[in-house]
């Protein structure tokens, strides 16, 4: 029999770097203190030196272990040069690598590859609200991903079109890759990078055939991309007017992930995202923590990817505001993860109104609180029994 457990983080894995990462280590100088090479703490920029990098990455060499990995990459040594914390001189790149330096940020690359396309991911104020809270609105991106939808829309019927016209002669390999493409343009599994680069090779053989201007016109439509908006607290505090509405109402493809800092606005309440969006009634809802539950979190990105419209996940991602500073400490995220989860102050669930069976639309993934429900439940039915058989 196969069971399938979530992976998390023990308790004892929490002691042990809260004692290699305590002030206790101080006053025997920077070099006593021992490291912790790991995706963990590979989140923080400054986690290691390149002297600490080159040491481990020697010895890993010398180990017989098959499991071995590239102590620099997963520091991302080379990648994460000293940077200041504000975005004052930082280029185009040097942007939208920060943003996609957070663990979310990482995780949709490394799940999602070349179709990843975070419309805001260049301008990191629209997600940490740096510029304040008018500039850190979903509205930044959603305008050119709902264009990029119906783009999309527009190149589906023109297709369409074509097919159905006997005027227009079409090579039969270019018919049955368009027809192919049509009948799955909305899974990324057909409409993939190497179907579009046919379909445009072909197009340009066809140069001449006038009947395929509208179809050549939308030819960057052709790939089927993983669409993201990212944002964080700043887009809970009035979800009318920050645009979270506008991104539900449009019934588009659009993916957002919200990223729940446990930051408060002053003179302001955050609204629970979450909540709002199963309201709504026609959109994926997700609420994750990565740091407690990291395959829950890989199965609700690819959930909201795949759903055929607007998908909110909301993350937490505790003293987020300052993961691109020294001051971070991806550890007492952790810490602060797990507490959060198992008390029931941040639930893990699943919502996906597209599913048949009524009970399966709504899935609590905290096993604690499921167990705790669970209990409740059945004393609840127990007691309700004892009351019938004996009023």
């Amino acid at each position: 029999q196969v069971r399938r457990q979530a992976t998390a983080w023990g308790p004892l894995l929490f002691d042990l770097a809260a004692v290699l990462h305590s002030r206790a280590w101080d006053a025997q100088g920077a070099r006593a203190r021992p490291v912790i090479l790991d995706a963990v703490s590979a989140a923080a920029p400054a986690a290691f030196t390149a002297e600490q990098v080159a040491a481990v990455t020697a010895h890993a060499e010398r180990l017989d272990s098959p499991a071995h990995f590239d102590p620099a990459q997963v520091a991302g040594v080379a990648a994460r040069a000293a940077r200041e914390p504000d975005l004052a001189g930082l280029t185009l790149a040097e942007r939208r690598q920060r943003v996609e330096s957070i663990p979310y940020g990482q995780l949709l690359r490394d799940l999602f590859g070349d179709r990843l396309h975070v419309a805001n991911a260049a301008e990191s104020s629209t997600i940490w609200g740096d510029a304040g809270r008018a500039a850190s609105n979903p509205e930044f991106g959603f305008g050119q991903l709902a264009a990029f939808e119906r783009d999309r829309a527009r190149l589906a019927q023109a297709v369409a079109d074509v097919l159905r016209r006997v005027d227009v002669a079409l090579p039969r390999a270019l018919h049955a890759a368009l027809r192919t493409w049509l009948g799955g343009k909305d899974d990324a599994a057909v409409a993939t990078a190497a179907l579009a680069a046919d379909i445009a090779r072909q197009l340009d053989a066809e140069a001449a055939n006038a009947g395929l201007d509208a179809v050549r016109r939308l030819r960057a439509c052709f790939a089927q991309r993983s669409n993201w908006l990212v944002g964080a607290d700043e887009w809970a505090y009035d979800l009318g007017s920050s645009g979270v509405h506008h991104v539900m109402a449009s019934g588009l493809n659009i993916n957002m992930l919200v990223l729940d800092t446990g930051s408060g606005g002053a003179g302001a309440r955050k609204k629970d995202v979450g909540l709002y969006a199963m309201n709504y009634g026609a959109a994926y809802v997700a609420s994750v923590a990565v740091y407690a539950s990291y395959t829950q979190v890989l199965q609700a990105l690819a959930e909201a990817d795949a759903f055929p419209g607007p998908a909110v996940v909301v993350a937490y991602l505790p003293h987020s505001d300052g993961v691109f500073g020294a001051a971070f400490s991806p550890i007492a995220a952790l810490q602060q993860s797990k507490l959060a989860v198992d008390s029931g102050a941040w639930p893990l669930y699943r919502w996906d109104p597209t599913q048949r069976d009524a009970a399966r639309r709504f899935q609590l993934d905290s096993e604690k609180l499921r167990r705790a429900v669970a209990d409740f439940l059945q004393r609840d039915s127990v007691l309700a029994a004892a009351g019938r058989a004996v009023p």
